[in-house]
């Protein structure tokens, strides 16, 4: 579940543990898999985000900006692994039904759903789908990119 709090009254310490297991850790896991697959000559790193990167949500700034900075470090790896065969995208879930969202209230639910111009939240089977395309020969020219998949919330 994601912890939200207020900016202005979050511990340090709290903020590194975000920014540690959602920026740090994919940049170290990203590290040593490009080593092995440079090996190889080829390869493909899916990282995912959020869709906190693109839209302010109240109570997850430092969650946010640790996801953006994911999609800012798909980018710059795509550029930079791209020339050793490795490709390196980015999967963006909206709101889904998982662990994280399973304490979110049944009003703010229905809210959520009702800005969602699919009218629905995702399910995990759709957001793994989007991972094993990018992952998969038929997106073998596609680098550098961020798959938003959230049901058009953020349009």
């Amino acid at each position: 579940m994601l912890h939200q709090e207020l900016f202005l009254t979050g511990a340090p310490a709290r903020m590194n543990d975000l920014v540690g297991a959602n920026l740090l850790a994919p940049m170290h896991l990203a590290q040593a898999c490009a080593r092995v697959m440079t090996r190889t000559g080829s390869g493909t790193i899916v990282n995912v985000s959020s869709i906190n990167a693109i839209r302010g949500y109240r109570g997850v700034a430092v969650y946010a900006a640790a996801k953006a900075g994911l999609e800012g470090l798909g980018r710059a790896l795509a550029r930079e692994l791209g020339p050793l065969g490795i490709r390196v995208n980015t999967v963006t879930p909206g709101f889904f039904d998982s662990d994280m969202t399973a304490d979110v209230t049944s009003a703010n639910r229905e809210k959520i759903q009702h800005r969602t111009p699919l009218g629905r939240l995702g399910t995990v089977d759709e957001i793994a789908e989007a991972v094993l395309f990018l992952a998969s020969p038929e997106a073998r020219f596609i680098t550098g990119h961020t798959l938003v998949i959230d049901g058009g919330i953020t349009c």
